[in-house]
């Protein structure tokens, strides 16, 4: 029975060493498809810190283009302020010089009549003397 036994031994150990080599090829089948499948996992990661890294450089260059662009606006707003109110200046005065040669002329005009009514008295009176 001893030698029987042992048979019975023998075989179910072999069964169960070969049980264990395919067990351990299929651990390692799984840990390799596992180590496949992570790898772009981890690569993707990394590239995601990169990128989110680059996204905040590119906020902040585009923020300080916003701002720049804002204070530029608002100089030119401010500058054309200053020309709109320089030119309305200027308006007014050109329109006030513009009042005073009118005046001017009317007044002239005034004088030039008055004028052609007095010489047209004196030519009454050479011409008909009194």
């Amino acid at each position: 029975g001893g030698v029987k036994g042992s048979d019975h031994d023998g075989a179910a150990g072999e069964k169960s060493s070969s049980k264990v080599v395919m067990d351990v090829a299929k651990i390692r089948e799984h840990v390799q498809g596992l180590v496949q499948s992570t790898n772009p996992l981890g690569k993707a990661m990394d590239m995601l810190t990169e990128d989110i890294e680059s996204m905040q450089k590119e906020l902040q260059f585009w923020t300080r283009e916003r701002q720049s662009f804002a204070q530029r606006i608002t100089d030119e707003r401010d500058a054309l302020s200053e020309t709109q109110t320089k030119a309305g200046a200027s308006l007014e005065e050109a329109d006030e010089e513009i009042r005073a040669m009118k005046a001017k002329i009317d007044s002239v005009k005034a004088a030039i009549l008055r004028n052609d009514v007095k010489v047209s008295k004196l030519l009454t009176m050479v011409v008909a003397p009194a």
